[in-house]
């Protein structure tokens, strides 16, 4: 025996799997007239959905989806705020890292010019250390001359004392000829 003709079913089938998939979205900045060019439209089920609804359950559904288009449009007004604050955030550390760079470059350049003074200053040093050990030298020098030279000048004195004494003329000494 047969089994009996199934029956048509009176309510449309949902696809289950076609709500749970993510789907595109219109391109409406790629294609700015897309939506003047294919409206959209409304699918039978939720047509269905929409039409068994009272007064009271669509105007409390509409509340609660302006209310959600209202927090979608603040929600992007402050993100759209913020990112321009942050772009100003970003420009102004970019003025300030510029500052400091400017800044480390003329230390840098500040270093480097006192490290050479810091060089010759060394160098003027030590040219310093080295005269002063010259005049320190110089000095005993002269001094130790001075002192050899007073003790030879005072022999010479001596010798020249007793040269002269030696030439005064005596009582005697007139007696003599020469």
């Amino acid at each position: 025996r047969q089994p009996p003709p199934k029956r048509q079913r009176e309510e449309p089938v949902i696809d289950v799997d076609a709500l749970e998939r993510s789907y595109p979205l219109p391109r409406c900045f790629g294609s700015r007239d897309f939506m003047e060019k294919h409206p959209p439209r409304v699918a039978d089920v939720e047509r269905a959905v929409i039409l068994d609804m009272g007064p009271a359950a669509r105007q409390q559904e509409l509340a609660r989806d302006a209310a959600a288009m209202i927090r979608l449009m603040e929600t992007a007004l402050v993100l759209n705020d913020e990112q321009g604050s942050s772009t100003r955030e970003v420009e102004k550390l970019k003025a300030w890292n510029e500052k400091l760079e400017a800044k480390a470059l003329k230390l840098d350049n500040e270093l480097i010019d006192l490290r050479g003074k810091q060089e010759n200053f060394v160098a003027q040093v030590k040219e310093l250390r080295e005269t002063r050990d010259a005049l320190d030298k110089a000095k005993n020098d002269l001094g130790d001359s001075e002192a050899g030279r007073a003790e030879e000048r005072k022999s010479f004195e001596e010798e020249l004392d007793k040269l002269q004494s030696a030439l005064v003329p005596t009582d005697n000494a007139n007696d003599r000829t020469w």
